[in-house]
């Protein structure tokens, strides 16, 4: 787990949830990034560019 671009608390948070199973906390730390990826990509000032409210 040590090769990813997560710092050590992140990767002790992720097997924590885990129960120390650290297939399991991968598996967290790679979702949770995508998750964030997506949070970035709709931001407000984005959605708002995409959809104008004038005529």
């Amino acid at each position: 787990m040590g090769g990813g671009a997560w710092d050590r608390d992140t990767v002790m948070r992720a097997l924590r949830a885990a129960y120390n199973n650290p297939e399991r906390a991968v598996e967290y730390l790679y979702t949770q990034a995508e998750a964030s990826a997506v949070v970035q990509a709709l931001s407000v000032p984005a959605a708002v560019q995409a959809f104008p409210t004038s005529g």
